[in-house]
């Protein structure tokens, strides 16, 4: 599926779905949206003529991967499609509000860029395990490890107050089809770092890429 910059472009226009509608996400609290969401549908057509416009960058980005980065191929991305689509599905169903301020079309942004940072985690580490949809904090995104996507090459890790101090956090960078993994931290090395906020979401942590641990040191049962 599609290597657009969805941050820069109304990917939802190209869908064909209302922009004006509210997209549910989980905070526990239930959505006031009385009217229903229309479902983003990926149609074949729609997916045949992304592949089309991927097929240029994805074969010049196969020809120069540097370490640490990740090319997603076109199954890869159309999977991140399917699997945001499914997550967003499931939390519509139940009703919750965005999470952490995310609201509107960047609520879907963030879900298709995650689901591609994971995918691209999972491929980095030699990982074929199933990704999974709306276990929320009960399961981790990829095998013992949980992963941060961020659309620059040069953002922080964000953590936030509700997550663990004992788990390990990855911090994936970049868009499209082409991925850096960059570093890793344990949830509890976060606190040094301060809180601060941004855009008007609540605080967080904003761990610069210096302090995060070399992949090569990353511990292999999480």
């Amino acid at each position: 599926m599609g290597y657009h910059n969805f941050a820069r472009t109304s990917w939802l226009k190209l869908l064909g779905v209302n922009t004006r509608q509210k997209m549910g996400y989980h905070n526990g609290r239930q959505s006031s949206v009385s009217t229903p969401v229309k479902k983003w549908i990926i149609t074949t057509s729609q997916l045949n003529t992304s592949k089309k416009m991927d097929h240029h960058n994805i074969t010049n980005n196969h020809n120069n991967i540097a370490p640490n980065h990740v090319v997603l191929d076109r199954d890869e991305l159309a999977e991140a499609y399917s699997l945001a689509q499914r997550r967003m599905d499931g939390v519509q169903k139940m009703g919750l509000l965005d999470k952490h301020g995310a609201a509107g079309h960047k609520n879907s942004e963030y879900h298709i860029l995650g689901a591609k940072g994971e995918i691209a985690f999972r491929k980095f580490i030699g990982s074929s395990d199933p990704l999974t949809v709306n276990t929320f904090r009960s399961t981790p995104d990829v095998r013992n490890y949980e992963v941060r996507t961020r659309s620059r090459d040069d953002f922080d890790l964000i953590l936030r107050n509700d997550d663990s101090d004992h788990k390990i956090y990855v911090l994936v960078v970049g868009d499209g089809c082409r991925f850096r993994v960059v570093g890793w931290l344990r949830g509890s090395e976060k606190y040094p770092h301060g809180q601060k906020t941004y855009g008007g979401r609540p605080p967080a942590w904003f761990v610069p890429q210096s302090a995060l641990h070399d992949m090569s040191e990353l511990p292999t049962d999480g």
